[in-house]
């Protein structure tokens, strides 16, 4: 028995921690540590020999039909290839290459015994030349390895028109030793006019390739001078994930995960928080990691605080373990600038050591793709979907994974940012530093804001709980490490995918036509109804008689479309539409008052003229004379000095009193309102705002830069319209009303998911009068982003063009993925579906089919592990990828909806794609996972499993062993239309109890959702577990040791 009550100890340990913060070290080392050094300060030191021959172009020759110039020979016959005697940049002679399809080669032979980096250069100029910037005007070089495989198209492309002489060079890092290369001067294709070259360079470097990695798009060095370890701190999660410190210097020395060691903290690759100034050029900055002057270790905490004196700059870390999140890690970054300029432009990479290369590890692009990470691979391991300027890719989901692939004890890292603290950043892992790592790019403004001269960063740490599948008592690895990121992170963040809108109510959505006179309207499964702000009240009644949501169209915050009036204001005028704008914004009589007062307020003015960013348009919302503005969203933005301060901003007008006094007035035609709609919310997604009024109007660390541009800072757009949308959720959901909008999860935009109840996207899915949707990838990001909250899609077609074979198709499209189908209008406006029954009629049976099925697998939810491994043909479908490069997907793709229980049937989706029709699928289920591990093989009565098909009713057949350690379900890819390129199969299968009868396999009814069976307390809207007394005790007893240590 333990002999003290729980709130004694209790005491004690507050006694005890109050007592280990003293784990305080002073350092007094005086500069920080070089973590990373780019190549290009100091290449120059490396260089060897020219390995090109005649690289000048002095040594000629005069051969019929061959190039002018020794050791070169052209490319193509009849070139135009002609000598400039004395004519280099810098020396000797130049070529011209007049016209188009015009080139020289050379074999050069390196023959390396090692990998070794090669440096290559080329001045270049160009006179009268059309076409863009591309590889076919360019110094182009092809890799030959040693194993003869080929490394294609390293480039140095120059610019189109008429210029002087330009010089550029890059770094060739070969994931081998290279053998040969040819090297290319181009000018070809697309261009026609006249280039030169001159002085080519090809050389080697004579620097250990293990030491240079293309590091975030820069090619840098790796640190060089071992860094001797002092005292380690551990911190660990109570799931088996630590992290070990070295106190002196505050790197990330060493991880383990259970029993497998991550890192050692002999390896010499060390992680930590790295610091890069921006504005002196992403080539140019060195990587800082900062050395603290205080650190304080607890059990649960590490915390560095420091001054990095090369770029004036305070930075604290604090790292965390099961504080803020049960088995996480959480990692804050404070900076506060301590430079007397008004912008600083920063990237700060939070870097964990994952250097154990025995463990052969997999990186997950999306939960449908992987890779093989091969040791010193150059190139990074990543998915970017947008970007904010060249080399600046953001990632496209706020959670990313890499895991083992091992015979057994399988072990994964995850690592994300909560998607309520927005931030530019990137996940990447490079093999060649051995650095799982994230980068975030921050602007800091002095401008007076609430948090001038500051920034932070919050991120979480996770070890993948699901890295193993179980089938046949076999275990296997997982193939989709990004899968297993997105559980780990959807369970820490219960918060942002709560299902407010409930599963039975699910459905279509629905823009603007009235509804009303439809007939049987219940066939089609509409849930959510979009209608316009001034909607008469009958609409909004009669939505919510027929269980329908009505959402207003309340905003679309990044614009402002303007219809001139005046017939003397020409639209492409600027100095004629600002006029009118201001006119209208003084006038109280105007109808547009308003409209010009926010226009003016938050418009984004162009950070090198001044002006108002904006385009003369013609759209049928506003036709003829129109002038569209960008506008930013964010609240709290004031009129600058030229302008009265009474104007309103874009926010205040937007949503104010009057909106939410739609819902405390029974009298207001509004008040049945279900909620509201935003619209087109990743507008303008990564447009910087620079406008120093609207910079002061910060209240978050939403600033970044355009890395071309780096000396200004601006407030990064979608951030803006997720501040703006947050406080019209807030109180949405405190009403217990809904917040909707089009885009969130979409367009590999993640940002925002958090806030909506419902989303979706409009899109063209038809091509020359055939069904040609967006890409498996499109719609694994918009069901793994949104969760199990509802999703649906709007075909932009003029219903004329949507067949009933291609609204078939559709349907069967979305239905594996669970996500609802509808249409809208061919132009976004005018002739809307649900408006002209001879567009939604002669699919009522298509909707009748197929919207319950989908509402049934929606039910109990999507299921990002999906516990399925499937064959074709008896080879197995889902392979974890040994090759770093990307695959396309496989034939057959599966996805799981519900949990299986007793009294609950699983539903497995599967996508058949036409190079599988008519082939045998098997499809084994792995119990623990399609129970969410509520079930054993021990439970099932094994010759009680009975599955059918939603889709045509019938039965099939089970497979399975005699103690059900393995089953599932076998059928032939028989295609519901064989002209079509895929089509879907829903498999439902359900178990009983050994003590209870057979059931028949026919179909069963869902059962209401279930709710979650963590039996966890949250804590913040985060799970957080209680202690029992052996924790308790474990606690004091390490708090203990971390006292005696410090002694």
């Amino acid at each position: 028995m333990f002999r003290y009550p729980i709130n004694t100890i209790q005491v004690f340990v507050l006694v005890l921690a109050t007592l280990s913060i003293v784990a305080l070290l002073q350092v007094r080392r005086v500069h920080s540590i070089t973590a990373f050094t780019p190549l290009d300060l100091i290449y120059t030191q490396y260089m060897g020999n020219n390995m090109l021959q005649n690289p000048n172009f002095t040594l000629t020759q005069n051969i019929p039909n061959s190039s002018p110039f020794q050791n070169w020979n052209i490319v193509y016959s009849g070139s135009n290839i002609q000598n400039v005697a004395s004519g280099g940049a810098l020396s000797g002679n130049a070529v011209k290459l007049v016209g188009v399809n015009n080139g020289l080669v050379q074999t050069v032979t390196l023959n390396q015994s090692t990998r070794k980096v090669v440096f290559f250069s080329a001045w270049s100029k160009a006179e009268g030349v059309t076409g863009n910037v591309d590889s076919d005007y360019s110094f182009y070089i092809d890799v030959k390895y040693q194993d003869d495989t080929p490394l294609y198209g390293q480039i140095l492309s120059f610019d189109v028109g008429t210029t002087n002489w330009n010089y550029k060079y890059g770094f060739i890092i070969p994931e081998k030793p290279i053998k040969s290369m040819s090297v290319l001067v181009l000018f070809r294709n697309s261009h026609s006019g006249s280039v030169y070259f001159s002085n080519l360079v090809i050389s080697e470097l004579n620097i250990g390739a293990d030491l240079v990695q293309s590091l975030d798009g820069v090619v840098m060095t790796k640190l060089t001078n071992p860094q001797s370890l002092g005292s380690i701190h551990t911190l660990s999660t109570s799931d088996g994930l630590s992290l070990r410190f070295d106190k002196s210097s505050g790197i990330v020395a060493g991880v383990t995960i259970d029993s497998q060691t991550v890192a050692s903290d002999s390896s010499q690759i060390y992680g930590g928080v790295f610091v890069k100034d921006m504005q002196l050029g992403a080539t140019k900055s060195n990587m800082y990691l900062p050395t603290p002057s205080k650190v304080t270790a607890t059990f649960n905490t590490f915390r560095t605080e420091s001054y990095l004196s090369e770029l004036e700059l305070s930075i604290n870390t604090t790292f965390k373990s099961d504080v803020d999140i049960a088995k996480t890690i959480s990692i804050r970054v404070d900076i506060e600038n301590k430079r007397n300029v008004l912008n600083r432009a920063l990237s700060v990479y939070v870097a964990i050591p994952v250097s154990n290369m025995n463990l052969d590890w997999i990186w997950g692009d999306f939960i449908r793709s992987s890779r093989g990470i091969v040791d010193f691979y150059p190139k990074e391991f990543n998915r970017m979907s947008q970007r904010v300027s060249t080399n600046q890719y953001l990632s496209s989901t706020p959670f990313w994974g890499m895991s083992t692939n091992l015979t057994s004890n399988n072990v994964g890292l995850g690592f994300g940012i909560p998607l309520d603290s927005p931030r530019i950043v990137r996940f990447t892992y490079n093999a060649v530093c051995k650095l799982f790592y994230a980068v975030i790019d921050l602007g800091i403004s002095q401008l007076p804001t609430a948090i001038s001269n500051k920034a932070w960063i919050d991120l979480v740490l996770y070890k993948l709980d699901k890295t193993e599948t179980t089938i046949g008592n076999v275990k296997t690895p997982l193939p989709y490490p990004a899968r297993s990121a997105a559980l780990g992170y959807y369970s820490r963040f219960p918060q942002f995918y709560q299902r407010r809108i409930s599963p039975e109510t699910e459905g279509l959505w629905v823009a603007f036509s009235d509804i009303s006179p439809i007939q049987n309207i219940s066939d089609f499964g509409i849930s959510v109804h979009e209608i316009g702000a001034g909607s008469p009240q009958r609409i909004v009644n009669f939505a919510k008689q027929n269980g329908i949501k009505a959402f207003r169209y309340l905003s679309e915050p990044f614009s402002s479309w303007v219809s001139l009036q005046s017939t003397s204001v020409d639209p492409t005028n600027y100095t004629q539409v600002l006029d009118y704008l201001k006119q209208n914004a003084a006038n109280p009589n105007s109808p547009i008052q308003a409209q010009a007062q926010y226009t003016l307020v938050s418009g984004i003015k162009d950070p090198d003229t001044g002006l108002y960013r904006y385009t003369s348009e013609n759209k049928p919302w506003c036709p003829v004379k129109c002038a569209l503005f960008d506008l930013t969203p964010l609240p709290n933005v004031k009129p600058d000095a030229s302008l009265p301060s009474n104007y309103i901003s874009k926010a205040d007008n937007d949503w104010n009193a009057k909106f939410i006094s739609d819902y405390t007035n029974p009298l207001s035609p509004m008040f049945n309102l279900s909620g509201e709609y935003l619209d087109s919310f990743p507008a303008n997604a990564w447009l910087l705002d620079y406008t120093p009024d609207h910079v002061k109007a910060v209240a978050q660390p939403i600033l970044s830069f355009d890395a071309t541009q780096p000396q200004r800072v601006g407030i990064i757009q979608i951030f803006a319209t997720y501040y703006f949308s947050k406080n019209i959720r807030d109180y949405l959901t405190s009403i217990g009303r809904y917040f909707m909008t089009n885009g969130a999860s979409s367009l590999g935009v993640s940002w925002g998911v958090d806030l909506f109840d419902y989303t979706g996207q409009e899109m063209k899915w038809v091509s020359n009068g055939k069904f040609v949707p967006y890409a498996d990838e499109a719609l694994c990001f918009s069901r793994s982003n949104f969760n199990q909250k509802p999703y649906g899609y709007l075909m932009n077609i003029d219903y004329t063009l949507l067949t009933h074979d291609i609204m078939e198709q559709y349907m069967h499209y979305t239905t594996f993925y669970g996500l609802y189908p509808s249409s809208f209008s061919g132009d976004a406006s005018s002739n809307p579906f649900w408006s002209i029954p001879a567009a939604y009629e002669p699919n009522r049976d298509l909707f009748k089919k197929y919207v319950p099925i989908i509402k049934k697998l929606n039910r109990n939810g999507w299921q990002v592990m999906t516990g399925v491994k499937g064959f074709v043909n008896g080879t197995e479908n889902d392979l974890v990828q040994n090759s770093p490069t990307l695959v396309a997907p496989p034939k057959v793709l599966f996805e799981r909806f519900s949990v299986l229980s007793l009294s609950q049937e699983v539903y497995v989706t599967v996508m058949i794609t036409q190079p599988a029709f008519y082939s045998k699928i098997t499809i084994l289920l792995d119990l623990d996972i399609i129970s969410n591990g509520q079930l054993k093989t021990s439970d099932v009565n094994c010759n009680a499993i009975s599955a059918y098909s939603l889709m045509t009713k019938q039965n099939m057949t089970i497979v399975k062993d005699n103690f059900c350690t393995y089953f599932g379900v076998e059928f032939v890819a028989t295609p519901y239309n064989s002209a079509w390129n895929q089509y879907t199969e829903v498999i439902a299968l359900s178990v009983v109890g050994k003590a209870q009868p057979t059931s028949s396999p026919k179909p069963s009814k869902s059962s209401l959702p279930s709710v979650s069976t963590n039996n966890s307390t949250r804590v913040n809207g985060a799970v957080k577990g209680g202690w029992n007394k052996m924790e308790w005790m474990r606690v004091v007893f390490v708090m203990m040791m971390t006292v005696i240590s410090i002694m």
